[in-house]
């Protein structure tokens, strides 16, 4: 196993014939699977798909040389065709080292914006300070620029007619022309990546009887193939989140929360608890991004707090997109309302927003 120039290789070696699973057969079509993550933390896939191989057996048939990939994630941004479509825009992207940006301002109709591949990818973030919008399509590929997929934003506005950047429409204002995914106000949008579809793996059907086996000898064996399977061990959860309620009467409003381990957010509660008790206290192998919110009237006021070392110490997180009555970005406290009523000092995530939480 190695990484160099941005790629990682693993090497591994495996039976031809192995009791209780399918036989590699020489001079016939072998279909693989495999699956890659997002980064070097073990979680689930971000990416599955399968590969046929023929393998031949003489002895003087060239392998094929390895394949040049530029990155397992190609994002393309190409502004919209009609006029008023070519409004400021602003681009950052997290490929393992935080959001940086990659593009700012006004491009030409029908201009390509972007064209990069990542070999690592966590997410991409849209922005704009203009009143005049940019309307485009943003989409990815995880097949080397073979197909592309739209994105999905997070959390644009509640006026938006689609949640796919196809198009969206991104402004610093609240007035849109045009359907589609709709990113205003100023707003920092994120967008996520589909589900891909996931792969048929081939059928249970039997070897036939005339298939030919293979056989190694002692030698061969010892000599090629290792005698124990490595398995790595799953990835130890070491990032936690701690949330606590306020402990006054009427901090325990209702929230919703969502964690990206890498393959999007997913709700991992929705609910109150009484003042003054821990609402969350979970551990993850991986933590990308940490969202909330609120649909009720009543305020919930607590704390959010961040842990790199498997709980022995915490760091209170920032909210990176409150409103701006907010009197402090540090989540301690925070206040989560569905409306924007409150005299409570704090970072303030208001009128229903998805708010995003960082790390310390």
């Amino acid at each position: 196993f190695e990484q160099r120039g941005g790629r990682t290789i693993m090497k591994f070696a495996k039976y031809l014939v192995e009791e209780g699973e399918p036989s590699i057969v020489l001079g016939e079509e072998n279909t693989f699977l495999y699956a890659l993550g997002a980064n070097n933390e073990i979680g689930y896939h971000a990416k599955r798909d399968s590969f046929v191989v023929d393998l031949s057996s003489s002895t003087d048939t060239e392998m094929p040389e390895e394949e040049e990939v530029e990155g397992t994630t190609c994002i393309k941004i190409t502004t919209g065709g009609k006029d008023g479509d070519n409004g400021r825009l602003i681009v950052s992207i997290d490929s393992g080292n935080g959001f940086q940006q990659v593009e700012e301002g006004s491009h030409p109709l029908l201009d390509l914006v972007h064209d990069e591949c990542y070999a690592t990818f966590v997410g991409l973030q849209v922005t704009s300070d203009s009143e005049n919008d940019w309307v485009g399509t943003i989409e990815y590929s995880n097949d080397n620029k073979e197909t592309y997929v739209p994105f999905i934003c997070e959390n644009c506005d509640s006026t938006s007619t689609s949640t796919e950047a196809n198009p969206i429409v991104v402004d610093g204002d609240a007035v849109f022309g045009t359907d589609g995914a709709h990113c205003g106000n100023g707003a920092t949008c994120s967008l996520i990546k589909k589900e891909m579809f996931p792969v048929q793996a081939p059928d249970d059907t039997e070897t036939p009887a005339d298939t030919p086996a293979v056989t190694l000898d002692d030698t061969e064996t010892s000599t090629l193939f290792p005698t124990e399977a490595l398995v790595p061990a799953p990835a130890p959860a070491t990032q936690c989140i701690l949330v606590t309620v306020g402990s006054f009467q009427g901090d325990n409003g209702p929230i919703v929360f969502y964690v990206d381990q890498g393959i999007g957010f997913e709700e991992v509660f929705s609910g109150t608890r009484p003042p003054g008790e821990v609402m969350i206290d979970e551990c993850y192998p991986n933590i990308v991004g940490v969202q909330v919110t609120s649909n009720s009237l009543n305020d919930f006021v607590g704390s959010f707090e961040y842990s790199a070392d498997e709980r022995a110490t915490y760091g209170f997180m920032t909210c990176d997109d409150c409103d701006d009555t907010s009197t402090s970005d540090v989540a301690n406290p925070i206040i989560v309302d569905g409306d924007t009523a409150t005299e409570k000092e704090g970072a303030h995530c208001l009128n229903g927003a998805i708010c995003n939480l960082i790390k310390p």
